[in-house]
């Protein structure tokens, strides 16, 4: 398949299935996920992008190892998106790979690369997008789950982290007005602490 193809499929609604399809293609050799990045990144049309972040999740969670070389770049990438659905797609594929690293599992990178690795423009990412009023609930919880997993290697987060749960949820600053999702958020962040 073509970038050019690739490009088109992407544009349109899409589904699952799409999504699969590109998946497996990329799985199966018939598109390089090199290319699949270059064209999240290269393309101003908000909907390809997002579109083609899910493709990067989907990959993520099938076949983690295509995406090794490319989890720089996504680290890189993270503090410097806007658009929210790109955004929380990226971070679902931080989240993942942290939640392993947690629990002992080496997936992509190894721990050594997790321990010097400077995370602090990722946590800032994420602490802004928790704090920020108008970021979507989905997208809070995936932030503070890769804060709660990245309190395992910045100590300072786990103070942090709840003061902030606790300072939305005693202010009821959240952007749905919904207190349950921040006290769901609450207790699993302290689980993961």
């Amino acid at each position: 398949m073509t970038i050019e193809e690739l490009t088109n499929m992407l544009q349109n609604n899409i589904s699952r299935g799409v999504i699969d399809t590109v998946v497996n293609s990329v799985c199966e050799g018939d598109i390089d996920v090199n290319d699949i990045f270059t064209l999240m990144k290269s393309t101003d049309d908000d909907k390809l992008k997002f579109h083609v972040a899910w493709v990067l999740e989907k990959l993520f969670l099938k076949e983690y190892k295509l995406l090794s070389d490319l989890f720089t770049d996504i680290l890189e990438l993270i503090p410097t998106l806007q658009h929210i659905g790109q955004k929380r797609t990226l971070i679902k594929i931080i989240v993942v790979y942290l939640e392993q690293v947690v629990k002992g599992k080496n997936i992509v990178i190894s721990n050594e690369y997790f321990r010097n690795y400077d995370w602090e423009p990722i946590i800032e990412s994420l602490f802004d997008s928790l704090i920020e009023r108008d970021i979507p609930p989905g997208l809070k919880v995936l932030c503070g789950y890769g804060l709660a997993y990245l309190s395992f290697r910045y100590e300072w987060i786990k103070d942090e982290l709840m003061y902030q749960m606790q300072s939305q949820l005693d202010s009821q600053a959240m952007i749905t007005g919904n207190k349950k999702i921040n006290i769901i958020l609450s207790k699993k962040c302290k689980t993961i602490i």
